[in-house]
């Protein structure tokens, strides 16, 4: 029984891994929708069990010699699920084995601080910082999704570059004909972009698109890229620091695409901005990612009386 199952639902695509006392050996991807409110919402069961079946179709020897334990992190988790608890328990008889599910900022924190704690800010097409201390500290902020929150994402990125591209096409601002030109040729003409966006399900991903291209507008020097950019800096920053509650190691780490973006700018603004907030704070960079910490997860699930902040639990 040494065998340890993981799964990472995340926004921009889903895996399934194995591994053999407590080393990953080997992934899967799973195929489907990858968007956080299909992975976590209505199908969160769906998903699951289609994983544990290609992990059985792929991996006969885990079915062969069993499952210590199960984990799963899913974006949008602890928004979406209505019951964790029963989720957890059709899972833990599915696998024969205890199951832990959980949001995929608690796998992501696990990954990028190796278990340990302290505040970990997840940003791609969403944004979220959780702090932790493992025990008696939880602590979460934003991600609320894109009409909601997750200020200063992919997706509010986007989202700004759309409405800045918009106004200088209706005549509104004069100074955003980069921006527009940027978003027209990813979206196509203006009038189109309400049918490609309000009719989708991944709309969030769809208005993140643009943001790749922003980028490069605000690394040769466009101002209005570059303000947005600056502003999405502040605001994850402010993230991060309303994660960082009493009790919270002053340790950090950053996760998500994106950090790949131009650093003059966007890195710049954040690390000015956190240092401002949170000048004890240390940053350090991720030892691994959404999909490490949900194996972490599944190793320490099987330990008998095993309890973490925002983990569901069928031992």
């Amino acid at each position: 029984m040494s065998w340890s199952l993981a799964v990472d639902l995340g926004a921009s695509g889903s895996r399934i891994a194995r591994a053999r006392d407590g080393r990953a050996v080997d992934e899967q991807p799973l195929a489907g929708p990858a968007t956080g409110s299909d992975a976590a919402g209505s199908i969160a069961l769906t998903a699951l069990t289609r994983a544990v079946e290609i992990a059985r179709a792929a991996w006969p020897e885990v079915e062969r010699e069993g499952v210590a334990g199960f984990a799963a992190g899913a974006a949008g988790f602890e928004s979406l699920v209505p019951d964790p608890r029963e989720l957890a328990s059709r899972l833990r008889a599915l696998v024969g084995a205890p199951v832990a599910v959980t949001s995929d900022i608690v796998t992501s924190h696990l990954g990028a601080l190796a278990g340990e704690g302290g505040a970990v800010l997840a940003a791609g097409t969403g944004a979220i910082a959780y702090g932790t201390d493992h025990a008696s500290v939880a602590r979460r902020s934003d991600g609320w999704g894109h009409i909601v929150g997750d200020l200063g994402s992919g997706a509010w990125i986007g989202m700004e570059a759309l409405r800045a591209g918009a106004a200088q096409h209706d005549g509104r601002r004069s100074d955003a004909a980069v921006v527009l030109e940027l978003a027209e040729r990813e979206l196509g003409p203006v009038p189109g972009w309400p049918a490609q966006i309000y009719t989708r399900h991944d709309r969030s991903r769809v208005i993140a698109s643009v943001v790749p291209a922003l980028g490069a507008a605000a690394a040769a020097g466009d101002p209005v890229s570059r303000d947005i950019l600056r502003r999405a800096a502040e605001h994850l920053a402010d993230t991060l620091a309303a994660a960082l509650a009493p009790g919270v190691p002053p340790v950090a780490a950053l996760t998500g695409g994106l950090f790949g973006l131009d650093d003059a700018v966007f890195g710049a603004v954040l690390r000015a901005r956190i240092a401002e907030l949170r000048p004890e704070l240390r940053l350090r960079p991720a030892a691994g990612g959404a999909l490490d910490g949900a194996l972490l997860l599944a190793r320490e699930v099987a330990r008998p009386g095993f309890s973490m902040p925002l983990v569901t639990v069928a031992a």
